[in-house]
């Protein structure tokens, strides 16, 4: 769920106060000590509690009033994903609490399908969060003009102020383009069928 504990702690890298860092996710490190094919499992497992963390304070930032009701939608699916995994989480608290053949590895293999779906939300997360310029783009230099264009054809549609101030602002990604970026991630997902249902499904 995105906690420390006593032998899991935050890489120290990471700044839980900082927004970037939380939209990004925590990396975590663990302790010394771990046998080392028991610290590859986990670390592997500890993903999915980065993907959960961002997804949650991706969540509570595209959800502003700014950003439109395209991304509020799409905010309310993950929004229940998120829920039905705190669900998934109670479950096998419980099965941890109450088998005694429950171990890491049976662990993994039940969270498997659900790491592969936060993997493919927080991408999407992600790519979003750079087109609206809350996260740094290793890309930035190299994008064309297209997307520019198409954010103003946007702030158009929506009677938006095309004045100097905004033309050089903050670039917003919503509405359309947003449903265009989901689109052309679908096309490229054409091959996996589970991630093509979750694009769908949002």
């Amino acid at each position: 769920m995105g906690y420390e504990g006593q032998y899991i702690r935050f890489a120290k890298s990471y700044n839980q106060h900082e927004e970037r860092d939380r939209l990004s996710g925590p990396t975590f490190r663990i302790l010394p000590g771990l046998d080392p094919s028991l610290q590859d499992l986990t670390m592997s497992m500890l993903k999915m509690a980065s993907y959960y963390s961002a997804l949650e304070m991706f969540v509570d930032v595209q959800s502003r009033e700014e950003f439109g009701a395209v991304n509020h939608a799409l905010c309310a699916s993950v929004r229940k994903f998120l829920q039905d995994y705190l669900v998934m989480i109670a479950q096998l608290e419980t099965q941890f609490l109450t088998n005694d053949t429950f171990t890491l590895h049976v662990l993994n293999i039940h969270i498997l399908p659900t790491n592969q779906m936060m993997a493919q939300l927080h991408s999407l997360a992600l790519e979003l969060l750079k087109r609206n310029a809350l996260l740094d783009d290793d890309d930035e230099e190299s994008s064309d003009s297209g997307d520019d264009f198409e954010n103003i054809l946007e702030t158009l549609r929506e009677g938006g102020d095309l004045g100097a101030g905004n033309m050089t602002g903050k670039k917003i990604c919503k509405g359309g383009v947003v449903l265009g970026l989901i689109t052309k991630r679908l096309e490229a997902m054409s091959g996996d069928p589970a991630a093509r249902a979750l694009l769908t499904s949002l």
